[in-house]
């Protein structure tokens, strides 16, 4: 499509479901580690929220019968928390250590300090906090992102080693999913032009990073590890489904109107919401439920 329709600000990133293999495992690192609550529980699903939430940020299905993807395949990179300062996550980072988990990597990237980490069963997690949007730095209308070490120093000094973890902080959420992609141009195709997510920047070699409003970024996609590779499966561990939350009914049904008009199919609907698959195979619904 080559009309310039822009998905609304007021656009998050609702929810991440995955299928794991061991439910008891991955419920303690994500609730003891992680400090997310256990808010659901059916059988075999688990649903997580922030303390004092109800809201989903996490859905965890157990699946014994499915295998681990191979590594290649489109899919999950990382999801991101996002708290809502430094001093929450300096708690995060402590407790971590505490807790003798090991981690992925720390960044500055200017628009945010981060840590990465995995959980027990390989998903890739991001604990993130922003820096004030003031500050973030763009040319145009692409946001200037870095990779910096982050002062790790700085973030702990802002709290007391002693200090109780009483789990992520209400206001957490969703901040933003990265994404394993077999080709950027599949990804522009489906993120930007039917779903009308804007570029935030696409100028880092093999990754594209796209934000309803004036985000940094709610989605990134890269090929790092998975260019040219063929469709998701659906049957494996890892991601089954992310979810885009939309601030109105009118955007649902433009969501719905735009990727009839491009042919990709949806999967089913409600009033409230769709779901449908990207170019890779990758699962997203798309709905009106308040964040």
């Amino acid at each position: 499509m080559t009309d310039k329709y822009h998905i609304p600000t007021g656009t998050k990133i609702g929810s991440i479901e995955l299928a794991v293999n061991n439910l008891d495992s991955m419920t303690d690192f994500y609730t003891s580690s992680l400090g997310l609550n256990l808010i659901k529980q059916n059988n075999k699903s688990y649903s997580f929220g922030s303390s004092g939430s109800d809201r989903e940020l996490l859905i965890l299905n157990e699946r014994k019968d499915l295998k681990a993807p191979v590594a290649n395949a489109p899919g999950l990179f990382h999801f991101a928390l996002l708290v809502p300062s430094r001093k929450e996550l300096a708690k995060v980072l402590l407790n971590l250590y505490k807790r003798n988990e090991k981690f992925d990597g720390f960044a500055n990237h200017g628009v945010s300090e981060a840590i990465y980490l995995k959980d027990p069963e390989s998903n890739g997690i991001e604990i993130y906090s922003d820096t004030q949007s003031e500050l973030w730095k763009w040319s145009g209308d692409k946001i200037q992102m870095v990779t910096e070490p982050l002062n790790i120093d700085s973030l702990l000094s802002i709290i007391n080693s002693d200090e109780k973890f009483g789990g992520l902080h209400s206001e957490t959420r969703i901040g933003h999913v990265h994404l394993k992609i077999s080709s950027v141009d599949k990804a522009k195709k489906f993120y930007n032009e039917s779903a009308g997510f804007k570029i935030t920047r696409s100028d880092y070699p093999g990754a594209l990073f796209l934000a309803a409003g004036n985000y940094h970024h709610h989605i990134g996609a890269n090929t790092w590890r998975s260019k040219n590779a063929p469709a998701c499966d659906a049957d494996t561990l890892g991601l089954q489904k992310f979810s885009v939350v939309l601030p109105d009914l009118l955007s649902l049904k433009e969501i719905s109107f735009r990727l009839l008009k491009d042919d990709r199919p949806v999967i089913s609907q409600t009033d409230s919401s769709l779901v449908t698959n990207d170019l890779d195979g990758i699962k997203i619904e798309f709905n009106i439920n308040p964040l």
